[in-house]
């Protein structure tokens, strides 16, 4: 049985152009590194925030819109 790490490291592999990862594994991450095919990569993972502080002090997040993402990563009409 494949696991989801191994799985999303053959698409991986095969892929190429732009990515964009949501919420990747550290072997997922070592994967778009190798692959030379694949030319931008973008992240969206959520960050930890270890700090000793409350949070009402932590700065918040921005927004994503999801209109850019779909105008930058749509099929290309051929």
């Amino acid at each position: 049985m494949k696991t989801i790490d191994t799985y999303m490291k053959q698409i991986i592999q095969k892929g190429n152009g732009n990515a964009l990862a949501i919420g990747p594994t550290e072997a997922m991450i070592i994967a778009f590194n190798e692959n030379d095919a694949i030319s931008i990569c973008d992240v969206l993972s959520k960050e930890n925030h270890k700090g000793g502080k409350k949070s009402i002090f932590r700065k918040r997040s921005k927004t994503f819109n999801f209109k850019k993402m779909r105008k930058t990563f749509q099929k290309k009409k051929r």
